[in-house]
């Protein structure tokens, strides 16, 4: 009886507790304010709590749904080779489309509206080497296409082969005008015929009196690149396939042709409803480091030391706190504040050209290997964006290690992974738990703020 009453009053007290720390006003508040005066000598603090992270290769990602499209090939010394391309439909930008009489190419442009980049873009690294072919097979029809999708092309039809050196604060100037930052790729000039021979004098029938009847005749573009072969070279571009200007979409694919009264553009482009996707390759990470490749081959251990981190379906790291429950076992305790800290690695891993990932996210990762939202996961003091001074990752994880400890579901663990990355191309290393060394500079950590209950 006496253990139940004691039971009930812990849980009481940690859910009102709970309640206080979600009212605090500033994101460093760890709840002391909360503790009656008598209890303060009770507050204690820990960073020495076991944790087991190790990295993982990830699983593809959705891509399909991303608003940014990636193109381009880096060389990373750390990570080895990545290469990055996608897919798209296109749709006529105008309707009741005729040609004319007798009329005639004069060119086919494919432009692509910058929106970003990460690596190298300078003149003297080598320049991007862009191919792009005609899909041979239709594109699925819906939000969730993967990055590993195999695209269906043939490789013996290059529409065409364009090298540049990326620009993506740099105007596009026509005459006096300047127009958003883009890439110009000239196609093939049979390929461009082929959008006059395929129009049909019969209005009812021909290719452009509907989209399903366009993209039966044109199932897509594919646009990749050639993958570096050069150590700390190369860059992935983000297009906006979207991107408008004076209300007229800036990627897209122009024809020009004249015919016997006038010359003409015609517009092609991404819409509402045209699907559109972003396939990552890795390559096994062959040419990755060999410490990095230990790791994900099954040596775990390593991952004490140093963790990788990698966005494109690349790399991330998972953790466990195998001995949490100790801290249950030892007695009842409130958690005021649980922290993770994850401390970028500058020696060795090339930050400087390689700038570490904006944000990470940290999802939990439950029995059958799916993630899901922590608790404290839409507190505005959840944390995940990097400290540029201070070159860490900070998470605010409170609630969720109360609950590990008193629901007994710790052992599934959580997953640290960059935030957006289908979107992005950036990368990090993490320095390790250092178990045998807590005073390892920047060594992972859980900062534990708790009050012992009597």
């Amino acid at each position: 009886m006496k253990n139940h009453y004691f039971k009930t009053r812990f849980y009481a007290i940690a859910l009102i507790a709970g309640f206080l720390l979600n009212a605090c006003k500033e994101p460093d508040d760890i709840g002391l304010n909360i503790q009656p005066q008598g209890d303060m000598l009770n507050v204690e603090f820990s960073d020495t709590t076991s944790i087991e992270a190790y990295t993982v290769i990830d699983d593809s990602i959705i891509t399909s749904s991303a608003n940014l499209n990636l193109l381009g090939s880096i060389y990373d010394p750390i990570f080895g080779v990545v290469n990055a391309s996608f897919a798209t439909q296109l749709e006529p930008l105008s309707s009741n489309i005729h040609f004319g009489t007798n009329p005639v190419v004069d060119s086919m442009v494919l432009i692509l509206a910058y929106n970003s980049y990460y690596g190298d873009t300078s003149v003297t690294s080598p320049p991007t080497v862009v191919k792009v072919y005609q899909l041979t097979g239709a594109l699925p029809n819906n939000d969730s296409i993967y990055s590993n999708y195999a695209i269906q092309y043939d490789n013996n039809l290059e529409l065409a082969s364009y090298s540049f050196h990326p620009t993506p604060t740099t105007p596009y100037r026509i005459d006096t005008t300047n127009y958003a930052p883009q890439i110009r790729i000239r196609l093939n000039d049979n390929f461009a015929q082929s959008f006059i021979n395929a129009a049909d004098t019969n209005s009812t029938t021909g290719v452009y009196t509907s989209i399903a009847k366009f993209q039966e005749f044109l199932k897509g573009l594919y646009i990749t690149t050639i993958p570096v072969t050069s150590i700390s070279e190369g860059a992935i571009c983000y297009f906006d396939l979207k991107k408008t200007q004076n209300a007229s979409l800036v990627s897209r694919l122009n024809l020009y042709y004249h015919n016997s009264l006038d010359t003409i553009q015609l517009g092609f482009g991404v819409k509402l409803n045209s699907v559109k996707f972003n396939k990552f390759e890795h390559y096994n990470f062959n040419n990755a480091s060999p410490l990095l490749k230990a790791q994900i081959n099954g040596n775990k251990t390593l991952g004490d030391s140093l963790l990788y981190i990698q966005s494109m379906a690349g790399l991330s790291i998972k953790l466990k706190f195998p001995y949490l429950q100790n801290w249950y076992n030892k007695g009842k305790i409130l958690i005021n504040r649980a922290e993770l800290v994850f401390s970028a690695e500058e020696i060795g891993t090339y930050l400087d050209d390689y700038y570490a990932s904006t944000t990470l996210s940290l999802p939990g990762n439950d029995t059958l290997s799916h993630l899901y939202f922590l608790i404290d996961y839409y507190s505005s003091s959840f944390g995940g964006t990097y400290d540029k001074t201070k070159k860490e990752y900070h998470f605010n994880i409170t609630r969720q290690i109360q609950s590990f400890l008193y629901n007994n579901n710790h052992k599934t663990g959580l997953y640290l992974t960059v935030s957006g990355r289908a979107v992005n191309a950036s990368r990090v290393v993490i320095k390790g738990r250092h178990k045998n060394n807590n005073n390892f500079p920047g060594r992972l950590r859980l900062n534990l703020t708790y009050t012992k209950l009597y």
